[in-house]
């Protein structure tokens, strides 16, 4: 979908330039009929407001994805270090039960599927939590000689609950995009329509040679090029991509 809009724009581009060309500018500006110009200056205005449209419905997703990146990566560092932490103090207490729950490799957190990783990394947060605000306060002395302290738990619990509230954003993203996307068909037909017009009016300069080099150039930049299917006729497509 994203490749038939680029290719369109590419052809509005070419279309645009191919009009205002020096040799071919003079055919039609200031010159009848009126409606031609006035429909140049239309497009023209169009098409800058589609491609700032474009432009920001391509970055959407992006910010979100590269927001969601950052913050795994932090709280995976955090929530495996807590969890060494862990292992070390449940083994020397002989508590193998809670010891298994947060014994794992760098490799596989990250290799577990995001709403796993969370869930993992909350029992990481959790078990901290036990321990640094037990009630007894052997427990809090003898866990905080492990490094399993205040800190570390309001730092588990920050990076944890950071990424957490990312995990669901890039499929928002992807409903924001779907609608984007919807609006950028409406601006892709509202341009498609000048240049149809323009592919009309254009007829009216066959009375001179300049006339007829211009509509035959202008005729040709109206051809929608990909790569992966070949050029196809603007006129003769749909005007949705």
């Amino acid at each position: 979908m994203q490749d038939k809009f680029t290719n369109r724009l590419v052809m509005f581009n070419a279309a645009k330039t191919t009009l205002n060309e020096p040799q071919f500018k003079g055919v039609w500006f200031e010159q009848e009929p009126e409606m031609f110009a006035t429909k140049v200056a239309q497009m023209t205005q169009a098409l800058t407001d589609l491609e700032l449209f474009y432009q920001r419905q391509g970055s959407a997703i992006t910010g979100v994805t590269q927001n969601k990146t950052r913050e795994e990566r932090e709280a995976v560092a955090v929530a495996y270090a807590v969890a060494g932490f862990l292992v070390e103090y449940f083994e020397e207490a002989g508590d193998e039960t809670n010891a298994a729950k947060v014994r794992f490799s760098l490799h596989d957190l990250r290799r577990l599927r995001d709403p796993e990783a969370v869930a993992k990394m909350r029992e990481v947060r959790n078990l901290t939590r036990g321990l640094v605000e037990n009630v007894d306060p052997v427990i809090v002395t003898k866990a905080a000689k492990y490094g399993i302290t205040e800190a570390r738990l309001t730092s588990v619990h920050k990076e944890v609950e950071e990424f957490a509230a990312v995990v669901a954003a890039p499929q928002s993203s992807i409903s924001q995009r779907a609608a984007l996307t919807k609006q950028m068909r409406d601006r892709f037909n509202a341009v498609e329509a000048l240049f149809v017009s323009l592919d009309r009016l254009v007829l009216n300069f066959d009375d001179s040679a300049a006339g007829l080099a211009l509509i035959a150039a202008y005729q040709a930049s109206r051809v929608i090029h990909d790569a992966g299917h070949g050029p196809s006729s603007a006129t003769n497509t749909p005007a949705t991509p």
